[in-house]
């Protein structure tokens, strides 16, 4: 980054890199809760920011038809994964926030971000070129 970005809105993650060089200076976080990475670094809210509580997840997908047994299978793979110390410790150091839970789960947070941002994107004539 060479003094060209005003602005920017990421997965503190993918920011953190820039934050600890000094070539971004994080104003807020937009998550419900501080980041443990970014522990100085108040959410919209603490600023005084209402109803603006923006985050992002990563999940696994697979086929549509994959059996249900082998959804359990990999779940709870992932689930004893993210539960090792040393991963979730990689993982919070690197600003996300440890995750985990249930398929049924990752499919309501996805159809509810399809419907929020979908929204948001009709209301603001956004469309993909």
């Amino acid at each position: 980054m060479g003094n060209q970005v005003l602005c920017i809105m990421d997965a503190a993650s993918l920011l953190i890199p820039f934050i600890t060089s000094g070539k971004l200076r994080p104003i807020l976080v937009t998550g419900n809760a501080r980041l443990p990475a970014l522990p100085d670094v108040p959410t919209a809210k603490e600023l005084g920011v209402k109803d603006f509580v923006v985050t992002v997840f990563v999940g696994l997908w697979g086929p549509p038809k994959l059996p249900a047994s082998q959804v359990a299978q990999l779940n709870a793979a992932m689930n004893a994964a993210l539960s090792e110390p040393a991963i979730a410790e990689q993982i919070t150091k690197n600003g996300d926030v440890v995750g985990g839970g249930t398929a049924e789960r990752l499919s309501v947070l996805t159809r509810e971000n399809y419907k929020l941002w979908g929204e948001v994107a009709q209301r603001n004539k956004i469309r993909a070129e």
